[in-house]
């Protein structure tokens, strides 16, 4: 009889410690993002024709615990990019190249099996790469540069999952917004060496030039489709 009740006693538990376990049953997710990134500072003036951009990117989350039944708390990692094309002054054509790496923690509340409110806060890195370009009319030589930068985020979203399928996989779909903390990028460009033949051939050396400092700061909102497993 003891032995019938210890028995019994340990298939409840553990039916309680899977229940409670629901949630990450599937701990890890993969995804694409699409988005925008909203700039706040006038230096992205002279690189974009706007101050709102596109932006993609991929995620890769671990969920590692859960508490108060129903709290779950994830890591990530998370890379985006967007590119931004104008003009600086009536010589070049520009483009930059912004990517941003950053390693996340993020906490989700269990509403519903398939509904999760959540808040995320990360820090990283930002690099950026710029290349001028002349237009057709100047006769200045192509330029280029890169720069480097520290960089947070702190936002606020909902995660919608689907059922299960191939045991224990689910379709997972979620909409983030908030904002993008950088340090400025000190941008110094110098003749492009990828292109030599743009620098006409009578033409002075010429050592890097400072053209000011670059902000990336902002608000953003982002989808992201993907997978749990």
């Amino acid at each position: 009889m003891n032995t019938f009740v210890a028995v019994c006693a340990g298939v409840l538990l553990g039916a309680g410690t899977a229940g409670a376990q629901a949630r990450i049953d599937a701990p890890w997710r993969v995804g694409i993002s699409l988005g925008a990134r909203f700039h706040a500072d006038s230096s992205v003036d002279a690189f974009a024709s706007g101050r709102s951009q596109f932006a993609s990117g991929l995620s890769l989350s671990r969920d590692v615990a859960t508490f108060r039944e129903r709290g779950t708390v994830a890591v990530d990692l998370d890379w985006s990019m967007e590119t931004l094309d104008g003009g600086f002054g009536q010589a070049f054509h520009t483009r930059l190249s912004a990517h941003a790496l950053t390693a996340g923690l993020s906490v989700r509340w269990h509403v519903a099996r398939w509904f999760e409110p959540y808040a995320r806060a990360s820090v990283g890195a930002g690099y950026s790469d710029l290349a001028l370009t002349p237009q057709a009319s100047s006769n200045a030589s192509a330029l280029a540069g890169d720069a480097w930068t520290l960089l947070g985020t702190a936002g606020a979203g909902v995660q919608l999952t689907t059922g299960t399928f191939l045991r224990r996989a689910r379709f997972v779909f979620a909409v983030e917004a908030g904002g993008v903390f950088a340090m400025s990028q000190t941008m110094r460009v110098a003749p492009d060496a990828a292109h030599p033949g743009s620098t006409p051939a009578d033409a002075l050396p010429v050592g890097a030039t400072t053209l000011g400092g670059l902000n990336l700061g902002g608000g953003y909102f982002k989808m992201l489709v993907g997978l749990r497993f």
